[in-house]
């Protein structure tokens, strides 16, 4: 018996994003971004949730359109030509237009007061043009649909430092929840540090170390991305160095790349096998079908209208995808393995060694039939990839909307809740006009609809998760993904900014490339009660924080893909 899964919010989601004329159901979405594919065998597993592309892809394939998630840009020093920082601006609200999030890598502008040679001025650094760049994003929505989203990066010795740290908060005198929210509200902010920085913060960086953690755990920002763990599984490196990552921190990528990614849902590979009176995963066809979603994912590099040529030529230069998973959680607890197991990590690292090796495996196989990327044709390329037709494969994805839409869990977090009550706000100028809901995670309230009590307890919620073992989970699945892995590290209310320091270091000695933390109501909101803020699309207040994003579970609002 396999598991027919949706949400209650895909029902807002998908008419409101992703029908277009004549497109009454999930179904003709699934069908119409097949056949645009010339993958007719795709659109079963679209409509019955097997596997979602991301959202350009959904909302674009058919229409014309750009169908990848994240794209890089490496900001140049310069007022004019291609990557300085006026024509950034205009490339970015071009990406956003198309519903892609943006990362930038701000390392290269001088720093605030040294001289500008030829006019005898003064640069103002580079957090006076983020500026810039935060108010044309709040003016261009992504795809149409909602706001866009990005992520800065600025490397640790960069002059600006002590600025970007101090970035987001009003001083060094305020309080916890003093987020500016004037202040580089559509941004992820996060320092681009490798083993020298450890060596620093340890004698002549104290202070600003000290700094970087309280700031953190006031407000979430800055962030870590760890650039030399990056780096040494950069599959390209006769292009160039990774200088920034896409806003929810999965996908480093070179300057003007951009990257199409996809999820397979683990919820809806569960079966339950009478003979065994147990569930399990359909191994067999999820070896079978990856396959095609590599196929799927490489084809839309090809059949996507980009927003810029520079973006284009990157892309196919290097031709990379990002086959990911969600559901997690609830294959965990279908499997009676608790998330915060050594026995539950070990379970996640295996099946993303299988999903990687027959994604790898697939690549091999399409670089045979339809040529390899042509970054693997340079003469001074020394990698192991010759041949293949993409340089990286897999990429973990947060799936915000797309879980929704498939009623599996998020990405390889644990739950948020199995069960919430939703206050929708239906008139702003009326305080009583409240439509209450009660918002059941989709795979426990099958469970518990089907009798299947005894699997009830097996869901962890996330604040019960202590953060060791958030850290330890992303630690486990990055071993074998090949891009880098989009997780929240969520510390509970109670926790000092010297946790957030450990979180940071920790995640670090383990391998992870990259480290978001969040301080349950460090921002007088908590992802695990109502938000003070009500969803703007829908007036819902089941709305929670996570990847410097909110996410609406009640319409699937989220400022970020």
């Amino acid at each position: 018996m396999f598991i027919p899964l949706t949400s209650q919010a895909a029902d807002q989601i998908i008419p409101q994003r992703y029908q277009y004329d004549g497109e009454s159901s999930w179904g003709d979405v699934a069908h119409r971004v097949a056949l645009s594919l010339d993958l007719p065998q795709l659109a079963d597993l679209i409509e019955t949730r097997r596997f979602i592309p991301n959202s350009p892809a959904l909302a674009n394939l058919g229409r014309g359109g750009f169908t990848h998630a994240c794209l890089v840009r490496v900001i140049e020093d310069s007022y004019t030509g291609a990557s300085s920082i006026p024509d950034s601006i205009a490339w970015a609200m071009r990406a956003h237009k198309e519903g892609a999030g943006t990362g930038f890598g701000l390392s290269r502008i001088r720093g605030a007061g040294e001289s500008v040679r030829g006019t005898g001025g003064i640069a103002s650094g580079p957090l006076s043009f983020l500026k810039v760049f935060d108010v044309a994003t709040s003016v261009t929505k992504q795809g149409g649909f909602r706001r866009g989203a990005n992520m800065s990066v600025l490397n640790w010795r960069h002059p600006d430092l002590e600025a970007f740290v101090d970035a987001k908060v009003g001083g060094a005198d305020c309080t916890m929840a003093c987020e500016r929210p004037e202040h580089y509200h559509n941004f992820n902010l996060s320092i681009g540090v490798d083993a020298d920085f450890w060596r620093w913060v340890d004698g002549d960086g104290a202070e600003t170390w000290e700094r970087i953690q309280l700031y953190a755990w006031r407000c979430g920002d800055p962030g870590l991305w760890f650039v030399d763990h990056t780096n040494r599984a950069n599959p390209t490196p006769h292009l160039g160095d990774f200088e920034s990552v896409n806003p929810c921190g999965e996908t480093p990528l070179l300057s003007n790349e951009s990257c199409v990614l996809g999820s397979l849902s683990l919820t809806h590979y569960l079966y339950y096998d009478s003979n065994t009176a147990a569930f399990a995963l359909d191994y067999q066809a999820l070896v079978a079908d990856i396959p095609l979603y590599i196929r799927a994912l490489d084809r839309m590099i090809d059949v996507a209208v980009y927003p810029a040529d520079d973006i284009e030529l990157a892309t196919k230069l290097t031709r990379k995808v990002g086959l990911g998973m969600m559901g997690l959680a609830d294959a965990l607890a279908a499997h009676k393995l608790p998330y915060d197991s050594e026995e539950g990590r070990r379970f996640a690292s295996r099946l993303t060694h299988l999903i990687n090796r027959i994604a790898r495996q697939s690549s091999a196989a399409l670089g045979a039939e339809l040529g390899e990327a042509p970054a693997f044709s340079l003469p001074d390329y020394m990698g192991p990839l010759r041949g293949h037709r993409n340089a990286i494969v897999t990429t973990q994805a947060p799936t915000g909307t797309i879980s929704l839409i498939a009623g599996a869990s998020a990405g390889i977090e644990p739950v948020y809740a199995v069960e919430a009550e939703s206050h929708r706000y239906l008139n702003p100028d009326d305080p009583t006009a409240v439509q209450v809901d009660t918002l059941v995670h989709p795979f426990y309230g099958w469970l518990r609809e089907h009798g299947f009590d005894e699997y009830l307890v097996e869901f962890q919620e996330a604040e019960n998760i202590n953060w060791r073992d958030h850290i330890r989970m992303q630690a486990a699945v990055q071993e074998h993904i090949e891009n880098a892995v989009s997780k929240t590290i969520n510390l509970p209310t109670g926790a000092t900014p010297a946790d957030v320091g450990d979180a940071y270091r920790l995640a670090y000695d383990l391998g992870c490339k990259g480290v978001t933390v969040y301080v349950n109501e460090s921002k007088g909101e908590s992802p695990w009660q109502r938000v003070k803020e009500t969803c703007t699309e829908c007036g819902s207040d089941q709305a929670y924080r996570s990847e410097g994003c909110v996410t609406c579970p009640t319409c699937g609002s989220k400022c970020d893909l």
